[in-house]
């Protein structure tokens, strides 16, 4: 029996100040060794060794070749993959002839290190959680931004289907009408169907008399064009523009928002439409999609930052999408047993409580090298845990077409 409790969200812009990462293991001390080789260089108190070494920080050196003078209690301050650095106790000059040796330093029981994404045991996320690799649970899913797409759709005057003129008419007036229809659907069902949110805008122009199809879509496209609704929030799609071209003899409108799609038809309520128009269709040649983790989908959500799990120590307000940002999304789960529950108190059940984690981290090189530990150290989870990459490109890409971002994966 899994008991599964809510998701914890997180939105975060900048992760050097609101969401310091970092990877630990357990302790394991250092044996005994000897650098057997390697040029060393004096430098006051700091000597540089050219050779690679696996000791740990703090590792004190115990014994030195014939030779070779260092003064006592000389310590490792900095190690890399092909050199070591040691502090001298007082300045000196260091004549290194051939060997160090290192004292053994023995492993506390309870201490954790640092380590990186590749061999940590613990992700460390400031201000959400300490996630031991072996209490992932479920599905991790790794989602890259999808940009939204302003949907175009267009009629062709060369094309009966999408548009038919009678050819006999009068001179007047033609109505239009072009409806936005939002592509999430609405709890309501209508006719069994979800219903979804509309709008109507109604374009009403003369025609001349025994007007052609394309002299309709033209003057369609001017009053259009001449209609526009300006909005002062610049950084906000405007729900109600539609643009309008015409080349080829092709009227192409293009979606304000992406998250509506366009239809179009004529006014049949209008008699005079009737005897100029018999078909009035538009087709979607570019079908609008919000997108995935961008601002547009992202802009409404009020989420938990490091801010508002820690107040005291780093006080401010909810942390909100930033505008025409996007943003990477990590979803996983964790698994605790709960032995207090197990047994006769759940009818002799093993039971274990599932915690969820959301975290959207933007998108962008100051962030890009967390956002790729993070799910390399997730990645490294057992067998049994599903992974997921998703990318511009689309769902259930390998990790490196995630990790780069595009499809060749490198």
């Amino acid at each position: 029996m899994i008991l599964t409790k809510g998701t914890k969200e997180a939105l975060v812009n900048d992760v050097a100040s609101a969401f310091q990462v970092s990877f630990l293991k357990p302790d394991a001390g250092a044996a005994a060794q000897t650098n057997t080789s390697g040029a060393a260089t004096s430098n006051s108190t700091s000597v540089v060794i050219t050779a690679a070494y696996a000791g740990v920080v703090g590792q004190v050196i115990s014994s030195v070749t014939a030779g070779t003078t260092i003064p006592a209690g000389t310590r490792v301050t900095a190690i890399s993959a092909d050199r070591l650095t040691l502090t001298l106790s007082a300045a000196a000059t260091i004549a290194l002839s051939s060997a160090l040796s290192f004292a053994a330093i023995a492993a506390i029981a309870g201490k954790e290190v640092s380590a990186t994404a590749a061999d940590g045991t613990v992700l460390r996320i400031r201000g959400f959680g300490r996630f031991f690799l072996n209490s992932l649970a479920g599905t991790v899913v790794a989602q890259r931004a999808v940009a939204p797409v302003k949907g175009i759709y267009t009629v062709s005057a060369a094309v009966p289907a999408q548009i038919t003129v009678t050819g006999t008419n009068t001179a007047g007036p033609v109505t239009v009408l072009v409806k936005q229809v939002s592509l999430s659907p609405l709890p309501e069902y209508i006719s069994g169907e979800p219903g979804r949110w509309y709008k109507t805008r109604a374009y009403t122009f003369q025609v001349p008399v025994n007007v052609t199809a394309t002299d309709l879509l033209t003057r369609l496209n001017t009053e259009i064009q001449n209609t526009q609704v300006l909005f002062p929030e610049a950084d906000e799609p405007a729900e109600l523009i539609i643009t309008s071209s015409f080349a080829g003899g092709v009227l192409s409108l293009t979606s304000g928002d992406p998250s509506v799609s366009l239809e179009v038809s004529f006014n049949d309520l209008d008699a005079r439409s009737i005897q100029v128009l018999t078909v009035l269709k538009a087709v979607s040649s570019a079908p609008s999609s919000e997108g995935v983790n961008n601002y547009l989908v992202l802009k409404g959500g009020r989420l938990q930052t490091a801010g508002t799990n820690d107040p005291y120590a780093l006080p401010g307000q909810l942390e909100l999408a930033e505008v025409n940002a996007n943003y990477t999304s990590v979803s996983f789960a964790t698994a605790t047993a709960r032995p207090d529950l197990s047994g006769q108190a759940a009818a002799d059940q093993s039971v274990a409580t599932s915690n969820k984690f959301l975290v959207y981290v933007k998108e962008g090189a100051a962030n890009e090298a967390v956002i790729k530990d993070v799910v390399n150290f997730l990645s490294r989870s057992d067998a049994a845990v599903i992974k997921v990459y998703g990318t511009q490109f689309g769902a259930n890409k390998t990790k490196n077409q995630f990790l780069f971002n595009n499809e060749a994966g490198a």
